[in-house]
């Protein structure tokens, strides 16, 4: 039986680890997109500007 907890702990500590390192990518990858999204909008507002 206490095997058993042990494993769960463990399986339960692990599932915790991975899912905060994917919290961490997920968090990098949008603040990537959302930088490109900045720079874009810059981008095409002065376009515009010079086109109208």
């Amino acid at each position: 039986m206490n095997m058993k907890k042990d494993k769960m702990k463990r399986f339960q500590s692990e599932t915790r680890r991975f899912s905060n390192e994917y919290q961490e990518i997920l968090n990098k990858f949008q603040s990537i997109l959302l930088k490109d999204f900045v720079i874009y909008q810059k981008v095409i507002s002065k376009e515009l500007k010079l086109h109208f």
